[in-house]
């Protein structure tokens, strides 16, 4: 008889729910990815 169902999670629900944590894991890797050639650049240049 009701009109609205209850809150099932579609892929609509599931993408808002998990946007934020793509986005934020997304930035993590890039930081991390930008970490890491500089932490090389630094080993190289050590060495010679």
């Amino acid at each position: 008889m009701n009109q609205y169902p209850a809150i099932r999670f579609g892929p609509d629900q599931l993408l808002w729910i998990l946007a934020p944590f793509v986005m934020n894991m997304r930035f993590l890797f890039s930081f991390m990815y930008e970490f890491l050639v500089c932490f090389l650049e630094l080993c190289c240049n050590s060495d010679t």
